[in-house]
């Protein structure tokens, strides 16, 4: 189209990079060639600190060196939307804990109808579930008080309830018999299980989820982990570039980095000579040495002591 071919988009540089402005988002994703300004900040701050960590020697290595710092900063600030999220969540969890699990009921209640065995036993699960399953029976009981029949739909909606698949609907079923009757042994049935078990576990549930120790994790949690995890395996990654650098220049075959203690030479240290042993001379009747104090040589050997 000749519309295409007259804007075909920024050229320049300087173009591009206010382009990439204009489409930055507050989200986690992306590659980190657009960063916020207060990330940007974060990002020099601690390539200062960080520079004599990592080293970096060539081109290559100070850009994976870039990379490392962009991306510590990236998983710190999931970590901060995570303990935001898990902050709010608690929250709702003391003040609206009610209306987001009927919501999220009504949510997976849409799926009654195409997956009816599955669906009704994870609404037989939860307490919400069951009140909703109680409310629907109410509604069809009176129904058929009050006109004696149901429609196809609420037919269909009944046999939902009960988890009978649609494969095998042509069949007998429960619903063929007194019908009110079993109207009341579900309601019945739904009621012991919500004030018992599931009355229980509902509240421990909340109770979790207050102090942020939810087993079910937020659709939010789980996609802020996920972005988490995607900048630890990059920067894994980035580091796992720098010490390929760092073996290959090191390595005999790659030579090695100029030491600038190759021509230094080592101090020599004076070794005093050893003293001369002293000389012997012999003379009449005795051994005297050059120096030293004459020593007196007899003989003859002395006379025995006289032992009486």
């Amino acid at each position: 189209p000749r519309n295409a071919q007259k804007s075909n988009g920024p050229r320049t540089d300087e173009a591009k990079i206010q382009a990439r402005k204009n489409a930055l988002k507050p989200g986690l994703s992306g590659a980190g060639v657009v960063l916020p300004i207060e990330e940007s900040k974060a990002v020099a701050e601690r390539l200062a600190q960080w520079y004599s960590s990592l080293k970096p020697w060539t081109v290559l290595e100070t850009w994976c060196a870039e990379q490392v710092v962009v991306l510590s900063i990236r998983i710190e600030r999931c970590q901060d939307h995570e303990n935001a999220l898990r902050i709010g969540l608690a929250e709702r969890a003391a003040t609206t804990w009610d209306a987001d699990r009927k919501l999220a009921i009504e949510i997976l209640a849409e799926g009654l109808s195409k997956k009816p065995a599955k669906v009704a036993q994870q609404l037989r699960a939860c307490a919400h579930g069951c009140d909703w399953m109680i409310d629907r029976w109410r509604r069809l009981a009176e129904v058929w008080e009050r006109k004696g029949a149901w429609t196809e739909r609420q037919s269909a909606l009944a046999l939902d309830l009960l988890g009978t698949p649609t494969d095998f609907r042509d069949g007998p079923s429960r619903l063929d018999g007194d019908r009110p009757a079993v109207i009341a042994s579900e309601i019945a049935e739904l009621t012991a299980l919500r004030e018992t078990v599931l009355a229980d576990r509902d509240a421990h549930e909340q109770a979790a989820a207050q102090l942020g120790l939810d087993t079910e994790l937020a659709p939010a949690l789980v996609k802020a982990r996920r972005y988490e995890t995607e900048c630890r395996r990059r920067l894994a990654w980035a580091l796992a570039e720098l010490q390929r650098g760092r073996r290959a220049r090191l390595s005999p075959d790659q030579g090695l980095p100029p030491n600038p203690y190759a021509n230094v030479s080592a101090p020599r240290i004076p070794v005093p000579a050893p003293a001369p042993a002293p000389a012997f001379e012999e003379r009449a009747g005795s051994f005297e040495p050059t120096s030293g104090p004459i020593m007196p040589f007899s003989a003859t050997p002395p006379a025995p002591h006289d032992r009486r």
